[in-house]
């Protein structure tokens, strides 16, 4: 039931005593701050409604409590059930007063505002609001930045590259890497040339056939007039090797010591040694040039060599001097008519023996590199044959061209021919 109130002096509500004990009651429970003020309000309503005699149902007393904790919420969490965050920007905390915020807040972030749940009351009468983990925000400048242009894409691999050669230069400005530079032009592995002369050639077919399977360019020098120089000039020419002519001149001691049939003698005429020459060449179309068998004697006499070497210069032959006397006057003699010449530098076997022919292709090697080519002659024997086959790879696995003598001399190795 309601309680009734009086209006008397004495008793109840109006009278003084009842006042100080309600008054003294309120000043022991009344909050602080809004929440005081809240709460005066609230009582000075309820002394009112007393004074003037009026009575409220219980029903109207819950209502004004629900009014109370209604307002405690509002003012402790905000209009919108969120807390306002310090780190917030003032424009942000103005929001719940004005509505409005400053431009670039709008565009801070495009996530949607973190709603958290109602405050609850503690036994104290404080609010607690709970605070998840939230992603920060960039700064508002960062945030519209990164909207308005977008990260620059990542380099190729190969462009990072040359990022960080280019940041080693000293000079301190960025530049580009150098272009490769091409390769250098390879150079060739037979910087020496050499060539291998093989004489007397005619006296035996079969020896010739044994040199032919040799694998290198050998050059046949057949001698005229003998058994088999026709057919052994024909045989080598068929198996693409040079021939030339092995002319005999007269040596020194003669004619104890014999040349041989057709040799150019120093007591020949002019026209005697013309005739002699031509015979010889006869034997074969395919002589690209002469060397002398013996000869000693004659490639000193100046005149006979005269002769000689214009008979070759017509014909467009070379000559090989053998070199068989250091007083001959070939090479100078030709160089002088214009002849195409060189002489002879390694004899290879005129000691018949297995190491002594090896250690003059060594010699010969050896020389051909330091002076660029050499010419070397050797002989039809069994002991040459054999060296000159177990040796015929030693000239390519040491970088040296084996070439004709007719190449080594007229083109000075610009054909060079490996076999």
């Amino acid at each position: 039931m309601p309680a009734k109130v009086g209006t008397g002096k004495k008793g109840g509500a109006s009278s003084p005593q009842g006042r100080g004990a309600s008054s003294e009651k309120n000043r022991g429970a009344r909050p602080r701050g809004k929440k005081q003020d809240d709460t005066s309000r609230s009582a000075k309503l309820l002394r009112k409604s007393m004074k003037a005699g009026h009575s409220l149902p219980l029903l109207s007393a819950w209502v004004l409590a629900v009014v109370l904790l209604a307002g405690l919420i509002y003012w402790g969490v905000g209009p919108e059930g969120t807390a306002p965050s310090k780190s917030q920007p003032p424009a942000a905390q103005s929001k719940g007063k004005t509505g409005k915020t400053a431009e670039p807040q709008k565009k801070a972030s495009a996530d949607p505002p973190v709603t958290l749940p109602l405050a609850r009351s503690t036994p104290a009468g404080e609010a607690t609001i709970p605070s998840p983990a939230r992603r920060p925000q960039p700064p508002p400048e960062t945030a519209a930045h990164e909207e308005a242009s977008p990260p620059p894409p990542r380099p190729a691999p190969q462009e990072e590259k040359e990022q960080v050669v280019s940041l080693h230069d000293h000079s301190g400005v960025l530049t580009k890497p150098p272009l490769p530079q091409p390769p250098p032009p390879p150079i060739s592995p037979y910087l020496a040339k050499i060539a291998i002369v093989i004489d007397d050639f005619g006296l035996d077919l079969e020896v010739a056939k044994k040199f032919l399977k040799i694998p290198l360019p050998l050059t046949f020098s057949i001698l005229p007039h003998q058994k088999y120089s026709r057919e052994i000039a024909e045989l080598a020419y068929s198996h693409h090797h040079e021939v030339i002519l092995h002319l005999p001149m007269q040596p020194q001691g003669y004619p104890m010591k014999n040349p041989g049939k057709g040799a150019l003698l120093t007591s020949m005429s002019h026209e005697l040694l013309k005739k002699a020459i031509s015979s010889a060449l006869e034997v074969s179309p395919h002589f690209t040039g002469v060397n002398n068998h013996m000869g000693s004697r004659f490639t000193e006499d100046r005149h006979g060599m005269h002769v000689f070497l214009r008979e070759l210069k017509e014909k467009g032959l070379y000559f090989l001097d053998s070199s068989t006397s250091p007083r001959s006057v070939g090479l100078a003699l030709a160089e002088e008519l214009q002849v195409p010449t060189a002489k002879r530098d390694i004899f290879l076997d005129h000691v018949p023996t297995e190491d002594f022919v090896r250690s003059q292709i060594a010699t010969l090697i050896r020389k051909a590199r330091t002076e660029g080519k050499a010419v070397a002659i050797g002989h039809p024997y069994d002991v040459t044959l054999k060296v000159l086959t177990q040796e015929a790879n030693r000239f390519r696995d040491e970088g040296v061209a084996v070439l004709s003598a007719g190449e080594l001399i007229t083109r000075n190795g610009s054909t060079a021919r490996v076999r």
